[in-house]
């Protein structure tokens, strides 16, 4: 698990020097700001995640469970007409299932939308710095994307 973090901080690293370099400190410094946030708000949507998918194993355990007591108890129910009364349970039970079901999908979109959202976002907020001037560096494509001449 360290080892795939190893590469990515390099990443990270590499590319805030060459916007330092290009672009100034003011820009390293915003966009390393942004990639902080983004990383920050994505720890508790997946600890969200986790537990809400513990609670979707629940209900789909007791779920099973009522319905597998049902099907053994075919005769019985059938004789004292109780059919309707464990339908109406095991509906309850589905619903509650599909409630956490619900809550654990708009959970993985709003990460999966955080996650491809973000590459926006930190450019935005890169290129934001440098058009609002507060770097001093005018945003032209030679600056943006040619190193400076020493």
């Amino acid at each position: 698990m360290t080892f795939g973090c190893f590469p990515s901080s390099i990443q990270v690293s590499l590319a805030l020097l060459i916007l330092y370099i290009n672009l100034g400190l003011a820009t390293a410094f915003s966009t390393l700001i942004a990639t902080i946030v983004v990383m920050a708000s994505n720890t508790p949507l997946a600890n969200l995640q986790e537990r809400l998918h513990s609670k979707i194993m629940e209900a789909k355990d007791s779920r099973i469970k009522a319905t597998t007591e049902t099907l053994k108890c075919m005769r019985i129910l059938k004789l004292h007409s109780w059919e309707t009364t464990f339908l109406d349970k095991l509906l309850q039970l589905r619903e509650a299932e599909r409630r956490w079901l619900k809550r654990y999908l708009y959970t993985c979109s709003t990460i999966a939308f955080l996650f491809w959202a973000s590459l926006t976002l930190v450019s935005v907020v890169a290129f934001g710095v440098c058009i609002l001037d507060l770097v001093g560096t005018p945003l032209t494509a030679s600056a943006t994307l040619c190193p400076s001449p020493p």
